[in-house]
């Protein structure tokens, strides 16, 4: 399942895609469009808690507003803050719970082998 956005950093709009797989229940996969696309693996719960209060530390970071859900990355080569509307993550969110409800995850290690 894949969720294009916008997000916002600075006064630059910036595409953004979440992408949900049932095969790693518990990871979103976040790619920032650009000249060279950045990947970024989130945790669905983190992003989930992320909506009611600020969670995360080191390299990754949410905090929530009314309108909006504030992604705070951090790397050896910098620094960013997203700004993504609030309706935009919750919608993410409803969609891969529907694809596996939240505490129904289950991973499949053999096929990992």
């Amino acid at each position: 399942m894949k969720t294009p956005v916008t997000a916002r950093i600075g006064w630059v709009s910036v595409p953004v895609t979440f992408e949900y797989n049932a095969s790693d229940p518990y990871a979103v996969m976040m790619t920032v469009h650009g000249e060279v696309d950045v990947i970024w693996h989130l945790g669905r719960d983190l992003l989930y808690h992320g909506l009611t209060c600020m969670v995360g530390d080191g390299d990754v970071r949410i905090t929530s507003g009314p309108m909006t859900i504030g992604i705070h990355l951090e790397s050896p080569h910098g620094k960013s803050l997203m700004l993504f509307r609030r309706h935009d993550i919750q919608r993410m969110l409803r969609d891969a719970s529907a694809e596996v409800p939240f505490g129904r995850e289950v991973l499949d290690w053999s096929a990992a082998a």
